[in-house]
């Protein structure tokens, strides 16, 4: 990542798999929009997946500063995280995608970085006001989102370290607490059943 030329750029960030069903060519078009607001800004697409569709339309649109960094160690996410301004959740709206949060949305609350996403329901119950949430599929709502945070720092900074406190709740300790309270309830119930005392 040191090799990226992002010196005096806010960096917008996605890592993961690259396809349509994860939305980054939405990413794509709504980087046209922000670079007629912001100049010094550059969208980084950590992952590997099918680009060419995106390379050539960021080409013939002459669309500055998007960078495909290809596949990438998943020890190094952090890494990647770290010179990130603005994080990204691009997927579109899908029966999966409402009922499940992708894995990386742990690791970008945990990294002390804002967020603008999909407006999902799993994504949602997650993390509530501290992320900005948009319509999936809209590249115009990604811009809006992204850019309120690149214009303002102190919003970005507290929805930052709220996602830190927020990923707390989804440490393996906390996992395991609720697991162990859930089997306990469950036990409870079936005694109190099998002594008559539900009817």
């Amino acid at each position: 990542m040191n090799k990226l030329d992002l010196k005096n750029k806010k960096v917008i960030m996605y890592t993961g798999r690259i396809s349509v069903l994860h939305g980054v060519f939405d990413l794509v078009k709504a980087m046209e929009i922000i670079n007629k607001e912001i100049e010094d800004v550059a969208l980084v697409i950590v992952g590997n997946g099918r680009t060419g569709p995106m390379k050539e339309y960021v080409k013939k649109n002459k669309i500055k500063n998007v960078i495909f960094t290809g596949r990438f160690s998943h020890e190094k996410i952090p890494d990647h995280h770290s010179i990130a301004d603005v994080l990204v959740i691009p997927h579109p709206s899908r029966i999966d995608s409402e009922l499940q949060f992708p894995s990386k949305l742990l690791g970008y609350l945990a990294s002390g970085k804002p967020i603008v996403s999909s407006n999902l329901k799993a994504i949602a119950d997650v993390v509530g006001d501290n992320a900005i949430l948009v319509e999936p599929e809209n590249p115009q709502a990604f811009a809006e989102g992204i850019l309120k945070l690149l214009n303002n720092e102190e919003l970005a900074k507290r929805m930052g370290e709220n996602g830190k406190k927020i990923v707390r709740n989804y440490s393996w300790e906390e996992s395991a607490k609720k697991t162990y309270e859930a089997y306990k309830y469950l036990i409870s119930i079936k005694n109190q059943s099998n002594r008559g005392g539900l009817k």
